[in-house]
């Protein structure tokens, strides 16, 4: 083999490893370029992942928030509405008594009294006279408070009954105003 031929032959073999070699190096970054472009692709799936687990838990502190605060807004307007239909039954059960000038209701409560010697019977000024005719062994009591009925008092067996119109809205407030509540969320909805 002559010189040249020899020379030539290297270089071909060189070219040839030289080729090998680039295209080992182009085989081996397009491995390493895949392997990276998956591992970007798990690192977005796992960020959205995390992200929407984060959504999730946000949106699960705000509906909770919210549903907390609609129970306290609908339990504040309950209470209002409560306290107003209170107040609007106290006012009509005060008007008719107060317009009640053959005194039924009052001789109503009288009646319901069992039949024992009362010492005392606490009303109102305007049922004093009233009193005074049904219970006329008893020390009649004024009291500004009783808008009313009585109170009815037995210093021997220490019994004490409040027959008044106070005492019967407050027993009967706490069934009464729930149904109420009740019927106007029927008609509202």
């Amino acid at each position: 083999m002559s010189y040249e031929k020899l020379v030539e032959s290297l270089k071909t073999k060189e070219k040839d490893q030289i080729n090998d070699l680039w295209r080992n190096a182009k085989e081996e970054i397009n491995i390493k370029e895949d392997k990276i472009n998956n591992e970007i692709i798990n690192l977005k799936i796992e960020i959205e992942e995390k992200t929407n687990l984060k959504k999730k838990i946000i949106q699960k502190e705000i509906l909770s928030k919210t549903r907390h605060k609609i129970k306290k807004n609908k339990l504040e307007s309950e209470t209002e509405l409560f306290n107003r239909i209170l107040s609007l039954m106290i006012q009509s059960v005060s008007e008719s008594y107060k317009k009640d000038k053959e005194k039924k209701y009052f001789n109503l409560l009288a009646k319901e009294l069992p039949e024992i010697n009362w010492n005392k019977i606490m009303v109102h000024p305007d049922d004093v006279e009233t009193a005074k005719n049904i219970f006329t062994k008893s020390e009649i009591e004024k009291d500004q408070n009783i808008y009313g009925g009585l109170i009815s008092i037995n210093n021997e067996e220490k019994i004490e009954i409040n027959n008044t119109l106070n005492k019967r809205i407050e027993k009967i407030k706490q069934q009464l105003i729930p149904l109420i509540i009740k019927e106007l969320y029927k008609e509202i909805l």
